[in-house]
């Protein structure tokens, strides 16, 4: 909550240096907020001053912790002149706030004649730091300009990338029905699909061969396999396949619709490795199969989140991989797309 609008001049006058200032005056923030992000203007701000009083609020720390990264902000803690002193006060907030705003704690009794000795710290620390103030929020706006741009880029790929998941895991799907694998284990030769690969090398711009994609997309097979990522998606398509149970009756449906699964988690899983190996030549394989786990978790939980649409896609591929013959039977379809 800034203090009263009155007080304006008595902060430009008590921050004056050698260095031009210019000083906005913010409105307060809310008492509660669905993601809690500062509002973006004060980005383009070399530092902040949060005036704060105290108690402090579960509300206020919850802001302190949401400051930007990197953003420079001195704490103007109004105290009650019944309280504790400041030497008591900053040992409880730096308890409360850690070590660098703890560093940057003003404190204020409220009264505007001792406005200016309780800013005199800052005042005194603006003037040689100006420069690198301003060179680092200059920096601090390119980096996130570059940020902003690198998650559109993202978000565009994804787009791009979702066509291209459906597409090979219904292929993977086909070619299991035209010829049943003994082993899911050998699923990891079908979700290292060569040609999805090397079209999402080509949406993330990664220079690696070919085997050392199937290399990097076969330990996440392996990684999936070994999560339970297939025995899951077995149980939870067992209903589908009951539904449809013409195509159960040919025989293949579960293992197919499985291994469409798992390719749809595996290829999810690889797009999240290249978004985070941009700019690296070639791939760490001992790397990749530690990170291999917790990449795959992920995306088996958010792929789970959408099951409802794969459900569909099952149901439609079933349908088309079913076709009535002359003694009103049904037969799958003998070729692989």
């Amino acid at each position: 909550n800034p203090p009263s609008e009155e007080l304006q001049g008595s902060f430009l006058e008590a921050l004056r240096g050698p260095e031009l200032l210019q000083l906005h005056w913010a409105h307060p923030l809310p008492a509660w907020s669905a993601n809690w992000c500062w509002p973006p203007v004060f980005e383009a701000c070399d530092g902040l001053i949060h005036h704060l009083r105290t108690p402090l609020s579960a509300a206020q720390l919850r802001w302190l912790e949401a400051l930007p990264s990197g953003q420079p902000a001195w704490l103007l803690v109004q105290r009650d002149s019944q309280g504790p002193k400041p030497e008591s006060l900053a040992a409880e907030l730096q308890a409360q706030l850690g070590a660098e705003l703890s560093a940057r704690l003003l404190f204020w009794d409220g009264q505007p004649q001792t406005l200016a000795s309780s800013l005199a710290p800052l005042a005194q620390e603006l003037g040689p730091t100006a420069a690198s103030l301003r060179q680092a929020r200059q920096l601090r706006r390119l980096q996130q300009l570059h940020g902003r741009w690198q998650r559109d880029l993202e978000h565009l790929r994804r787009e791009l990338f979702r066509p291209l998941q459906r597409r090979t895991q219904w292929i993977v799907a086909a070619g299991v029905v035209a010829a049943p694998l003994p082993s899911l284990d050998l699923l990891v030769l079908a979700v290292a699909n060569g040609l999805m690969l090397q079209e999402m090398a080509r949406l993330w711009d990664c220079p690696w061969s070919l085997e050392q994609l199937q290399a990097a997309a076969g330990e996440l097979a392996k990684a999936s396999l070994a999560l339970g990522v297939v025995e899951w998606s077995s149980q939870a398509l067992a209903g589908l396949v009951k539904w449809h149970g013409a195509t159960w009756l040919v025989g293949g449906a579960m293992q197919a619709l499985s291994a469409a699964y798992l390719t749809r988690v595996v290829a999810h899983a690889m797009a999240d490795m290249l978004a985070l190996s941009a700019g690296v030549s070639e791939p760490d394989l001992a790397a990749i199969k530690r990170e291999a786990p917790l990449l795959v978790a992920r995306a088996a939980e958010e792929e789970k989140l959408d099951w409802a649409a794969f459900l569909e896609q099952g149901r439609q591929w079933l349908r088309s991989q079913a076709v009535p013959v002359s003694d009103g039977r049904s037969t799958a379809c003998e070729h692989a797309i």
